[in-house]
């Protein structure tokens, strides 16, 4: 069986999808802005990784008394990582959270932050595309295509070609503006690149060699992705010019609110998803932040929504209906299960 093929026997309630899944649709959504006002007093990559290092001390201190009370139960001491589940941790906590979220945090200094939640649209695609690679791989459906497909026009609808016209005619100018268009094109371009190494660290977290308990899994790609992000942060030199002094409280919070929903909840939801479902389906998330993305900026941001956006988040909820709809129930043998699994 495949690694990320559900087993009949161990599937989870339908109550912990319906969470897990609001948890990644909306927590991250509303994640962008929370990074947009993040980073208008602290740099971006001292921002992301201590956001990690310190959700991965928490998440840890919330759980590991529990880990140590089962294993006393079970008259055992509790099993350390290995040193290949330290190095899967340090390859995946590399690829999503240095490369991925730690490129969000950056480009957001010079694309809006709806602008970025719609160029995270391309994760669909690379799940889909890269999780077919291989004999083991999960072959999407003419459905499931139909439905990225959709949803990507959905993405284009909403930024509109005129913005990289714009940026690619800036190039050999001077001035402001003219910088400004092309830091906006050099941010989209590092944002397709983010979006291909959050896929692979997400499909690669299927194969590698990980902790049996996911918190602890979760915990150590944190831990490591945001050391990365800090020693990225020294090279730049963001400690330097970093003022604490200086952080507004508007900052101070979002900060807060990403250690503790966008880092503990959403993602350790999205690495249990990971496990229990397949990836075009988990990867829905990535055309359901945008919607949430500009729907919040026109409230508490004041951003304007137009039909443009109207019609292409009508487009986006299309293309993830049709991905996440259920298939046709499909006569088969009724597998003997002796329990629920726990999860």
């Amino acid at each position: 069986m495949p690694p990320h093929e559900p087993d009949a026997c161990h599937a989870p309630s339908r109550l912990k999808l319906v969470v897990a899944y609001g948890c990644i649709y909306i927590i991250w959504g509303s994640t962008y802005l929370a990074i947009r006002w993040g980073i208008e007093s602290i740099p971006p990559l001292l921002m992301a990784g201590s956001r990690f290092v310190l959700a991965a001390i928490l998440l840890t201190a919330i759980t590991l008394p529990g880990r140590y009370r089962a294993a006393r139960a079970a008259m055992r001491l509790p099993r350390l990582p290995s040193g290949r589940m330290w190095g899967a941790a340090l390859l995946l906590g590399t690829l999503m959270l240095a490369f991925g979220n730690g490129t969000v945090t950056w480009a957001e200094q010079y694309v809006p932050s709806a602008i970025i939640a719609l160029l995270v649209g391309m994760v669909p695609m690379w799940m889909a595309v890269l999780g077919a690679i291989g004999p083991r791989g999960v072959r999407p459906t003419l459905k499931t295509l139909a439905g990225l497909l959709i949803g990507i026009a959905g993405v284009v609808i909403l930024i509109g070609p005129s913005r990289i016209t714009e940026a690619i005619g800036s190039f050999g100018d001077s001035g402001e503006a003219a910088n400004g268009s092309r830091m906006l094109l050099w941010a989209t371009v590092a944002m397709f690149f983010s979006t291909l190494a959050w896929s692979i660290g997400s499909l690669l977290s299927l194969r590698l060699v990980r902790p049996a308990d996911k918190n602890t899994g979760t915990s150590m790609q944190m831990l490591l992705g945001g050391l990365v992000l800090l020693a990225a942060a020294a090279v730049r030199g963001e400690f330097v010019a970093f003022d604490p002094g200086a952080v507004t409280l508007r900052s101070a919070l979002s900060f807060g609110y990403l250690v503790v929903f966008g880092s503990i909840i959403a993602f350790t939801a999205y690495t249990w998803l990971l496990t229990v479902s397949t990836p075009a389906r988990v990867a829905t998330y990535a055309y359901v932040n945008p919607v949430v993305a500009v729907a919040l900026g026109a409230w508490l941001a004041d951003e304007p929504l137009t039909r443009q956006t109207g019609l292409a988040s009508a487009v986006i909820v299309a293309g993830v209906a049709l991905v996440v709809s259920p298939k046709p129930a499909q006569p088969s043998p009724t597998p003997q299960c002796t329990s629920d699994a726990e999860t």
